[in-house]
């Protein structure tokens, strides 16, 4: 399990493994937080929330886990369509590049419309939790529903773009592609924060 505490630095969270043993006893139904590597990570996608809180509110801690958790999925993405779009730019058949061929050219734009969406609903679950907004849950659900599908999505998209050389292991994509179905399913699979949003719909909290 990981905790964050604040580093030294002004702006910046210090990721560090430590024990949640009770925060862990409430949330282990749902979720798995991770984090083995310490981190430095950017306060525009971390949030400012003091150990003690996060200690003291599980539930905090899992929407600060699916905020850094999207935030992770988002930059896992974008990798992976700068590979594609690099890889597409190169790779020639036909005498042409395959990137100039319209059926890949639509593909990639598909997966730079749900990068975007990634983005945009990983800021406002960033910024809602950071906040401690009162449909922070709202966002938390639909940050983790769009993302996690995103970035499998792409995933999976740059997979078949690459053709052979991505299924191999000499290539770095199993490293990306791998990250983002783990984060898909990991702290709720999207179908399960559907079905939070739903209820929460439902009761007129959304």
């Amino acid at each position: 399990m990981t905790y964050l505490v604040a580093s030294g630095h002004a702006g910046w969270l210090h990721a560090r493994r430590g024990n949640l043993t009770a925060a862990a006893a409430e949330l282990r139904g749902c979720m798995e937080l991770a984090l083995e590597l310490e981190l430095l990570l950017p306060a525009a996608v971390t949030l400012s929330y003091a150990t003690d809180v996060l200690l003291e509110r599980p539930a905090d801690l899992r929407r600060g886990a699916v905020a850094l958790q999207c935030a992770e999925s988002v930059g896992v993405a974008r990798r992976l369509l700068e590979m594609t779009v690099d890889y597409a730019g190169t790779r020639r058949q036909f005498d042409r590049q395959i990137g100039s061929f319209q059926a890949v050219k639509h593909r990639i734009a598909d997966m730079y419309i749900a990068l975007e969406g990634a983005v945009a609903a990983t800021e406002e679950c960033t910024w809602a939790v950071e906040h401690r907004r009162s449909d922070a849950d709202v966002a938390v659900h639909v940050a983790k529903s769009w993302t996690g599908r995103a970035a499998s999505q792409i995933a999976s998209e740059a997979l078949q773009l690459h053709g052979g050389i991505g299924f191999t292991w000499e290539h770095d994509l199993h490293l990306f592609l791998r990250r983002a179905k783990v984060n898909e399913l990991t702290i709720g699979a999207p179908s399960w924060h559907e079905e939070r949003l739903f209820d929460a719909l439902a009761a007129g909290n959304a």
